[in-house]
Order: C-alpha cells, then sequence, then structure tokens
C-alpha cells in the first residue's frame, strides 16, 4: 500500500496475466534445445497470480480448457477444510506426478516442492 501511494496508484481489483505456453511450445516444434526450453518456462507469471491471489477473499481463475477435462479442479473434496490456491497446486503436481508410473508410486508435494518414489 505504501509503494502505491507513494506513486499516486489507486486500487485495483482485477489481474490477469498470460501465462507462457510452455507445453505447446516443447511439445510442437519438434525437438527444442535445453536453453530454448528453459527460457519458456513462466516464473513471472505464476509468481504474479499467487501474489494477486495470496490475501484476495475471492479469487476467481479463467480455468484453462485443459483443466475443464479433468484433473485436480474438478475433482470432489469430500472433508477437510477448505482448499487453498496452494493445495490445488500441490495436489495438481502430485497427481500429474504420480500418474506418469504403472508401479505402484508415492508423491509427496508440499509448497510445490516434490519427492517421487515408485517400485
Amino acid at each position: 500500500m505504501e509503494a502505491l501511494n507513494k506513486h499516486g496508484i489507486g486500487m485495483f481489483d482485477v489481474v490477469v496475466v498470460n501465462l507462457y505456453p510452455f507445453y505447446d511450445k516443447v511439445t510442437s516444434t519438434g525437438r527444442i534445445g535445453f536453453d530454448d526450453g528453459i527460457e519458456n518456462i513462466d516464473i513471472g507469471g505464476p509468481a504474479m497470480i499467487r501474489a494477486a491471489a495470496k490475501f484476495h477473499v475471492l479469487v476467481c481463475s479463467r480455468i484453462c480448457k485443459h483443466v475443464l477435462a479433468g484433473g485436480i479442479a474438478t475433482a470432489v473434496q469430500h472433508h477437510g477444510k477448505e482448499m487453498s490456491y496452494n493445495n490445488y497446486l500441490d495436489a495438481d503436481a502430485a497427481w500429474d506426478c504420480v500418474s506418469k508410473f504403472r508401479n505402484p508410486t508415492c508423491v509427496i508435494v508440499k509448497n510445490t516442492n516434490c519427492e517421487c518414489w515408485s517400485e
């Protein structure tokens, strides 16, 4: 608030972020180099979304078409307290990782840090 006031910037209610199309970039152009792949990892966009959502009472995000097809965002929560944005990120990361294995697999994710073990 101090920085907003210092620069004469009023409060705002909407933050719109276009994320880098990482998956599309690394899968649609054939073989992509490591350096090009690294350049297409979006760091600022997700950080901006998290910062905008962190202390806001009501957060609404536009769900991408690939999320509508399934995944954690459409899962039913049967018990426990309401999930936060970070909980959804962790659950989605865990599901994405464990679903790549055929053998019994355990994935532990806490604040987007991941540990994975498979037989």
